[in-house]
C-alpha cells in the first residue's frame, strides 16, 4: 500500500528593510511550520495539537487540514484522519485535492470501509489519471470488498442454515412430543380396554352364579314339592289301610252274625 503523502509548508525568505518596523508582523504559517517540525521528529501527537491550531488560524486551512489528517493517520485514527482529509479537498489546489483524496481512501481501506476507500481511490485517478500507487490500490480495495461481499454471503448462508437447523429441531421436537402424547393417549386406551374387559369378564364369571342360586331355589322347591306328594301317597295309603281295616271289620261282624243265625236255626 502507498504511505500516505505529505506536504511540508514552503519555508519563505523574507527581506525586511533594516530601517523598517517588524515588531507587529504575524507569521502566517507559524502553526503549520511548528506541525512540521515535531511531525518530522515522529512526534504526531504535537504534530496533531499544532496542525489543529493552524487550521484554526493559518492562512493555508486546507494544507492544514490535509497535514492534521496526516498526523491523525499515523497515530491509527483513521476516523479522524479521514475527516480532516475531506476537509482538505475543498480547496483550490489540485495536487493537494488528489493526495488528499488518494489518503482518505488510505484510511477507509484501514477501517474496511472498501466502498468509500474505492470511490476515493477514483477521484484522485480523476486528477492524477496515471498515478500507479492509486490504481494499485484501488484494485487491492476492490479485491477486498469481493471477498467481504463472499464473506457475508457465506454468513448469511450460515445463519439461513443455522435457523432452518433450529426449526427443523423444533419441529422434530413438537413431532416427539405428538408421538410421546399420541403413544400415551394410546396407552392410556389400552389400560381402558383392558379394565374394560376386565370388568366385562368379572361380571360374566359372577353371572353363571345366579342360576345355580336358581336351580338351588328350584331344586328345594322341587324337594319341597316332593315332599307333599310323599304325605298325600302316606295319606292315601293311610285311608286305603283303615278301609281295609274297616272293611275287615265288617266282614267279621257279618260272618259273626251269620254264625249266629245259624245257630238260632239249627235250635
Amino acid at each position: 500500500m502507498k504511505n500516505i503523502f505529505t506536504i511540508i509548508a514552503i519555508l519563505f525568505c523574507i527581506s525586511v528593510d533594516a530601517q523598517k518596523d517588524t515588531t507587529h508582523y504575524k507569521d502566517p504559517y507559524k502553526n503549520t511550520r511548528a506541525g512540521n517540525a515535531d511531525y518530522n521528529k515522529k512526534d504526531y501527537k504535537s504534530a496533531q495539537q499544532h496542525y489543529a491550531e493552524a487550521v484554526k488560524k493559518d492562512s493555508l486551512k486546507n494544507v492544514a487540514s490535509y497535514n492534521l489528517g496526516n498526523a491523525y493517520y499515523q497515530q491509527k485514527k483513521y476516523d479522524a484522519a479521514s475527516q480532516a482529509y475531506a476537509n482538505a479537498i475543498t480547496g483550490n489546489n489540485a495536487d493537494t485535492n488528489a493526495r488528499a483524496w488518494h489518503n482518505l481512501g488510505n484510511s477507509m481501506l484501514e477501517q474496511k470501509k472498501y466502498e468509500e476507500s474505492i470511490n476515493a481511490y477514483k477521484q484522485a485517478l480523476k486528477i492524477h489519471p496515471d498515478d500507479d500507487q492509486t490504481r494499485y490500490n484501488l484494485a487491492y480495495a476492490q479485491s477486498m470488498l469481493k471477498k467481504q461481499q463472499q464473506q457475508q454471503q457465506q454468513q448469511q448462508q450460515n445463519n439461513n442454515g443455522n435457523s432452518q437447523d433450529k426449526n427443523n429441531k423444533k419441529n422434530q421436537n413438537n413431532s416427539n412430543n405428538s408421538n410421546n402424547k399420541n403413544q400415551k393417549n394410546n396407552q392410556n386406551q389400552q389400560q381402558n380396554q383392558q379394565q374394560s374387559q376386565q370388568q366385562n369378564q368379572n361380571k360374566n364369571n359372577q353371572s353363571p352364579q345366579q342360576p345355580n342360586k336358581s336351580q338351588d331355589q328350584q331344586q328345594n322347591q322341587d324337594n319341597s314339592k316332593l315332599s307333599d306328594d310323599q304325605a298325600q301317597r302316606m295319606l292315601d295309603a293311610m285311608k286305603d289301610e283303615e278301609r281295609k281295616t274297616r272293611n275287615n271289620m265288617n266282614n267279621k261282624m257279618r260272618a259273626r252274625n251269620s254264625k249266629h243265625r245259624s245257630l238260632d236255626k239249627d235250635w
